[in-house]
């Protein structure tokens, strides 16, 4: 039986898929993959996943995956060492999405050229108008240095568990990084600038830096 829309994007590394089921997480096993990226709202229960490194990032039907989530699932990809399957339940618009984010943070590329890239594959990937928006959201991001840390790894780093400022993140769609106890909120019409003191204000703070 035939995977479910899969398409490679990136030999040796990434594909997407809709939702695979027992047997075609064997047949994924036996075609070498070592991780599954799952997108749906719920996680997969089939035995099968100890085959993989496994990550969950639920994301809502019939929208962009937020900033964090974007950030979230590339980290993930880039960590396996070896090809990476992305799924939803069709494999479509969420995969597309994520699969876009990855592409321009492993090749640079500008969210027109993924997007055009990516509908030569498969024409459903990317459905939405504000999947668009989240990746070029994503591209600034990226093109966008912080003064986080000297210790430069070059990798995207994430500090999770710091929701206080979630919802606002998301509303004015920033990029938000943390220096010790401020926090940067970056957005059309210029900055604001957010301080706190002690463990607690560092607590409070949501950072996503891309060194």
């Amino acid at each position: 039986m035939p995977l479910n829309n899969f398409r490679v994007i990136i030999d040796g590394k990434l594909a997407g898929m809709g939702l695979p089921d027992r047997e075609a997480l064997i047949q994924l096993k036996d075609m070498g993959f070592k991780g599954i990226l799952t997108l749906t709202e719920k996680p997969l229960m089939y035995d099968e996943i100890r085959y993989f490194q496994y990550h969950h990032i639920p994301l809502k039907n019939f929208k962009a995956p937020y900033l964090d989530q974007m950030v979230e699932a590339v980290e993930f990809i880039d960590n396996v060492d070896g090809p990476v399957a992305v799924h939803c339940q069709f494999g479509k618009g969420k995969t597309g999405c994520i699969l876009g984010a990855y592409l321009i943070y492993k090749f640079n590329m500008c969210t027109d050229e993924v997007i055009r890239r990516l509908k030569a594959i498969f024409n459903s990937y990317i459905e939405l108008s504000e999947q668009v928006e989240a990746l070029k959201d994503f591209e600034r991001f990226l093109r966008t240095k912080s003064y986080y840390e000297d210790g430069c790894s070059g990798k995207i780093i994430v500090k999770r568990d710091y929701s206080m400022f979630e919802e606002c993140i998301h509303h004015f769609k920033v990029c938000v990084y943390e220096d010790e106890t401020e926090m940067i909120l970056k957005t059309d019409s210029g900055e604001i600038v957010l301080s706190f003191k002690g463990d607690i204000g560092r607590k409070m703070t949501k950072s996503i830096c891309h060194l």
